[in-house]
């Protein structure tokens, strides 16, 4: 806890991260750690991208997806967790987040081109 966090402030914090956790969402906080320890905070994504990278490969040698997926895809992927996580996760309390995964899904399968 640094200096100008509290008790009451950390137990807030914990308590929305536990019903975040509850509705299944994967929240992000942006509490300054990019600011603080820089490298730790892209070791953190760059990790989190390459675990990505070998899914979608293993799922594209298995015919689930696409065969050409990687970075690229991957890195698209961690940015719409982590900005749907913060802004109907964090920011919003009362979103219906079922609704948000099914968006995100639909998204991932179908893309935003017009159907044909």
């Amino acid at each position: 806890m640094n200096a100008s966090s509290s008790p009451a402030k950390s137990g807030e914090d914990e308590e929305r991260t536990r019903r975040l956790e509850l509705k299944g969402l994967a929240a992000v906080r942006h509490d300054g750690a990019e600011f603080v320890d820089l490298e730790s905070y892209h070791r953190h994504y760059e990790r989190t991208v390459a675990r990505i990278v070998a899914r979608l490969r293993a799922a594209g040698t298995r015919g689930e997806v696409r065969d050409d997926l990687g970075e690229v895809e991957a890195w698209a992927i961690v940015g719409m967790n982590v900005f749907l996580g913060l802004r109907y996760g964090v920011w919003d309390d009362e979103a219906d987040t079922a609704e948000v995964a099914r968006t995100a899904n639909r998204l991932l399968r179908d893309g935003i081109a017009p159907k044909r």
